[in-house]
């Protein structure tokens, strides 16, 4: 029966105490995880978010050894040579690198691994390199050849290429004029070269008629032939991208 309890005394008094106990170190662990994520007044990334960070450093340092005459591989085919027909693939490299660089702090090895992989696209593009990529006197992106589709829009049924956009699409523009914007903050060249490109875009791709924006300049690398198709290709240059267009 045990020891006779006094008149008064709670029967949940010793577990009460226990948890109690237990709660009074609780609070600690928060106010030490709280103190980690707001240290220096700066939200501090979650496991999560460093996990991402991770992952992606490896994959960008990874493909940044693959940049062949500027471009990336957009398909490896089993015992075969990799392909390179697309035009976007290495502007969404350079466009993921710079995120990169905005949310991460790297090694010195590891940033100028990167900064040489941008610094190959770029030079490459304007350069010139397969399938008629090249830069333009305009500033602008030039891209495509018959038979090969080279943005994202690349259905193609035997040699029949069920759109055609060779020249100067808009989705590309936008892609081009923010990689050019990123590269410029570190040099002059890509600097004054996106003023230019940013100014011919303007000139060139707003359609009045229609309130919207051309789907491709200089069709079939003919100067003043647009396709002024509606396509939701324009968005990239309406938002969604550092840099808006229009």
């Amino acid at each position: 029966p045990g020891p006779p309890r006094r008149r008064g005394q709670d029967r949940k008094a010793p577990r009460e105490r226990a948890k109690n106990r237990g709660s009074l170190r609780m609070p600690q662990k928060r106010r030490d995880r709280r103190s980690e994520r707001h240290r220096d007044g700066e939200p501090q990334p979650s496991r999560r978010q460093r996990d991402h960070e991770r992952h992606a450093r490896r994959i960008l340092l990874e493909w940044s050894g693959a940049v062949s005459q500027g471009m990336l591989p957009n398909r490896f085919p089993d015992r075969e040579s990799p392909e390179f027909n697309s035009v976007d693939a290495s502007l969404w490299f350079v466009i993921a690198v710079h995120d990169l660089f905005e949310r991460s702090a790297l090694s010195a090895v590891d940033r100028a691994t990167l900064e040489r992989a941008v610094e190959a696209i770029l030079s490459g593009y304007a350069a010139g390199t397969r399938f008629g990529i090249k830069l333009d006197e305009d500033g602008l992106l030039a891209c495509g050849v018959p038979g090969q589709q080279l943005t994202w829009m690349d259905a193609r049924v035997g040699d029949h290429v069920i759109t055609p956009r060779i020249g100067k699409p808009v989705e590309i523009q936008a892609l081009w004029l923010n990689v050019l914007f990123m590269a410029g903050a570190r040099s002059p060249r890509w600097a004054g070269l996106f003023a230019r490109g940013r100014d011919s875009f303007a000139a060139r791709f707003w359609n009045e008629d229609s309130g919207s924006l051309h789907d491709v300049v200089d069709v079939d690398h003919r100067p003043g032939v647009i396709d002024s198709t509606f396509r939701p290709n324009q968005i990239f240059a309406l938002g969604g991208l550092p840099v808006m267009l229009v």
